[in-house]
Protein backbone atom coordinates (compact mmCIF):
# COMPACT_ATOMS: atom_id res chain seq x y z
CA UNK A 1 0.00 0.00 0.00
CA UNK A 2 1.19 3.47 -0.77
CA UNK A 3 0.41 6.38 1.47
CA UNK A 4 1.60 9.96 1.51
CA UNK A 5 2.13 12.29 4.42
CA UNK A 6 2.83 15.93 5.16
CA UNK A 7 4.33 17.87 8.01
CA UNK A 8 3.15 21.38 8.81
CA UNK A 9 4.30 23.77 11.52
CA UNK A 10 1.69 25.82 13.38
CA UNK A 11 2.96 29.39 13.36
CA UNK A 12 0.02 30.82 15.32
CA UNK A 13 -2.24 29.48 18.06
CA UNK A 14 -5.46 28.81 16.08
CA UNK A 15 -5.50 25.97 13.54
CA UNK A 16 -8.47 24.09 12.16
CA UNK A 17 -10.75 25.49 14.86
CA UNK A 18 -8.64 23.80 17.54
CA UNK A 19 -6.23 25.58 19.80
CA UNK A 20 -2.65 24.40 19.42
CA UNK A 21 0.51 25.92 20.83
CA UNK A 22 2.85 27.83 18.54
CA UNK A 23 5.50 25.68 16.82
CA UNK A 24 3.31 22.58 17.06
CA UNK A 25 4.10 20.01 14.36
CA UNK A 26 1.14 18.39 12.58
CA UNK A 27 1.62 15.27 10.45
CA UNK A 28 -1.29 14.33 8.18
CA UNK A 29 -1.59 10.84 6.66
CA UNK A 30 -3.23 10.51 3.23
CA UNK A 31 -4.57 7.51 1.34
CA UNK A 32 -5.67 8.17 -2.26
CA UNK A 33 -5.63 11.92 -1.54
CA UNK A 34 -7.95 11.64 1.48
CA UNK A 35 -6.85 12.43 5.03
CA UNK A 36 -7.00 9.21 7.07
CA UNK A 37 -5.07 10.24 10.19
CA UNK A 38 -3.28 13.01 12.03
CA UNK A 39 -0.47 13.26 14.57
CA UNK A 40 0.06 16.43 16.60
CA UNK A 41 3.35 17.05 18.45
CA UNK A 42 3.58 20.26 20.41
CA UNK A 43 4.93 21.55 23.69
CA UNK A 44 1.68 20.52 25.38
CA UNK A 45 -0.30 18.31 23.01
CA UNK A 46 1.01 14.97 21.70
CA UNK A 47 -1.83 13.06 20.05
CA UNK A 48 -2.61 10.64 17.23
CA UNK A 49 -6.06 10.52 15.62
CA UNK A 50 -6.98 7.62 13.29
CA UNK A 51 -10.16 5.74 12.37
CA UNK A 52 -9.54 3.17 15.14
CA UNK A 53 -9.47 5.83 17.87
CA UNK A 54 -7.63 8.69 19.51
CA UNK A 55 -4.31 8.22 21.28
CA UNK A 56 -2.05 10.30 23.46
CA UNK A 57 1.72 10.04 23.76
CA UNK A 58 3.20 10.43 27.23
CA UNK A 59 6.48 10.06 29.06
CA UNK A 60 7.11 7.09 31.29
CA UNK A 61 10.83 7.83 31.64
CA UNK A 62 13.70 9.41 29.72
CA UNK A 63 14.06 6.35 27.48
CA UNK A 64 10.44 5.09 27.35
CA UNK A 65 7.48 6.98 25.88
CA UNK A 66 4.04 5.39 25.87
CA UNK A 67 1.03 5.50 23.54
CA UNK A 68 -2.26 5.52 25.45
CA UNK A 69 -5.75 5.04 24.05
CA UNK A 70 -8.19 7.83 24.91
CA UNK A 71 -10.47 8.00 26.86
CA UNK A 72 -9.84 4.51 28.36
CA UNK A 73 -6.22 5.22 29.41
CA UNK A 74 -5.13 1.77 28.19
CA UNK A 75 -1.50 1.60 27.06
CA UNK A 76 -1.43 0.27 23.49
CA UNK A 77 2.22 0.85 22.67
CA UNK A 78 5.53 2.41 23.60
CA UNK A 79 8.69 3.85 22.15
CA UNK A 80 12.01 2.56 23.50
CA UNK A 81 15.05 4.81 23.14
CA UNK A 82 18.19 2.97 24.25
CA UNK A 83 20.75 5.20 25.96
CA UNK A 84 23.35 4.16 23.37
CA UNK A 85 20.99 4.57 20.41
CA UNK A 86 22.98 4.50 17.18
CA UNK A 87 26.07 3.01 18.83
CA UNK A 88 26.97 -0.62 18.19
CA UNK A 89 23.86 -1.06 16.02
CA UNK A 90 21.39 -0.38 18.87
CA UNK A 91 18.22 1.15 17.40
CA UNK A 92 15.14 2.94 18.66
CA UNK A 93 12.13 0.61 18.83
CA UNK A 94 8.39 0.94 18.46
CA UNK A 95 6.24 -1.65 20.24
CA UNK A 96 2.49 -1.71 19.52
CA UNK A 97 -0.02 -4.26 20.82
CA UNK A 98 -0.39 -7.15 18.41
CA UNK A 99 2.71 -6.30 16.33
CA UNK A 100 6.20 -7.71 16.69
CA UNK A 101 8.57 -4.93 17.94
CA UNK A 102 9.85 -2.76 15.10
CA UNK A 103 13.37 -1.34 14.72
CA UNK A 104 13.74 2.25 13.49
CA UNK A 105 16.67 3.46 11.42
CA UNK A 106 17.70 6.09 8.91
CA UNK A 107 18.92 4.90 5.52
CA UNK A 108 21.82 7.00 4.24
CA UNK A 109 20.92 8.15 0.72
CA UNK A 110 22.55 11.57 0.58
CA UNK A 111 25.76 12.24 -1.30
CA UNK A 112 27.38 15.64 -0.82
CA UNK A 113 28.67 15.48 -4.41
CA UNK A 114 25.23 14.79 -5.95
CA UNK A 115 22.91 17.78 -5.70
CA UNK A 116 19.86 15.61 -6.48
CA UNK A 117 20.28 13.88 -3.10
CA UNK A 118 20.57 17.06 -1.01
CA UNK A 119 17.73 17.28 1.51
CA UNK A 120 16.59 13.71 0.76
CA UNK A 121 15.69 11.58 3.77
CA UNK A 122 14.67 7.95 4.15
CA UNK A 123 13.65 6.33 7.43
CA UNK A 124 12.54 2.73 7.94
CA UNK A 125 10.58 0.75 10.52
CA UNK A 126 11.12 -3.01 10.19
CA UNK A 127 10.50 -6.32 11.88
CA UNK A 128 10.50 -9.90 10.57
CA UNK A 129 7.03 -9.51 9.02
CA UNK A 130 6.55 -5.89 7.97
CA UNK A 131 8.43 -2.85 6.83
CA UNK A 132 7.43 0.78 6.54
CA UNK A 133 9.60 3.04 4.39
CA UNK A 134 9.27 6.84 4.71
CA UNK A 135 10.80 9.02 1.95
CA UNK A 136 10.76 12.80 1.88
CA UNK A 137 12.75 15.83 0.85
CA UNK A 138 13.32 18.95 2.92
CA UNK A 139 14.09 22.02 0.80
CA UNK A 140 16.90 23.61 2.77
CA UNK A 141 18.50 26.95 1.98
CA UNK A 142 22.25 26.91 1.32
CA UNK A 143 22.83 28.66 4.66
CA UNK A 144 20.20 27.88 7.26
CA UNK A 145 19.59 29.30 10.69
CA UNK A 146 16.33 27.46 11.30
CA UNK A 147 16.62 24.10 13.13
CA UNK A 148 15.97 21.04 10.94
CA UNK A 149 12.81 19.96 12.84
CA UNK A 150 11.17 23.32 12.02
CA UNK A 151 10.97 22.69 8.24
CA UNK A 152 7.76 21.54 6.55
CA UNK A 153 7.74 18.74 3.97
CA UNK A 154 5.66 16.11 2.18
CA UNK A 155 6.63 12.53 1.48
CA UNK A 156 5.65 9.00 0.54
CA UNK A 157 5.21 5.86 2.63
CA UNK A 158 5.71 2.40 1.13
CA UNK A 159 4.32 -0.42 3.25
CA UNK A 160 2.35 -3.66 3.23
CA UNK A 161 0.36 -2.77 6.38
CA UNK A 162 -2.82 -0.74 6.67
CA UNK A 163 -2.29 -0.02 10.38
CA UNK A 164 -2.60 3.78 10.42
CA UNK A 165 -1.63 4.05 14.09
CA UNK A 166 1.66 2.33 13.22
CA UNK A 167 2.26 4.66 10.25
CA UNK A 168 1.69 7.83 12.31
CA UNK A 169 3.62 6.47 15.30
CA UNK A 170 6.52 6.09 12.87
CA UNK A 171 6.19 9.78 11.96
CA UNK A 172 6.84 10.54 15.62
CA UNK A 173 10.11 8.61 15.34
CA UNK A 174 10.99 10.66 12.24
CA UNK A 175 10.49 13.85 14.24
CA UNK A 176 12.74 12.60 17.04
CA UNK A 177 15.25 11.43 14.41
CA UNK A 178 15.37 14.93 12.90
CA UNK A 179 15.89 16.41 16.38
CA UNK A 180 18.80 14.00 16.99
CA UNK A 181 20.35 15.02 13.64
CA UNK A 182 20.06 18.70 14.59
CA UNK A 183 21.72 18.08 17.96
CA UNK A 184 24.49 16.06 16.30
CA UNK A 185 25.13 18.76 13.69
CA UNK A 186 25.35 21.44 16.40
CA UNK A 187 27.86 19.45 18.46
CA UNK A 188 30.22 18.92 15.52
CA UNK A 189 30.59 22.63 14.69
Amino acid sequence: MDYSFSKRIIKHSAYNEKEYSEHTKVYNLFENGNTVGKMVMGPIEKTIEVDTGNYEMGDRSFIVKMIVEQPTGKEVGRYLFPVFSGWFGVRDKLVLDGIEPMQFKENRIRDIFKKATWGQHEFELTNALDSVLYRFKIDLPFLRLTPLPMFEFTGKIETSTDNKLLLLAGCCLIEWGLEKKEIASNTTD
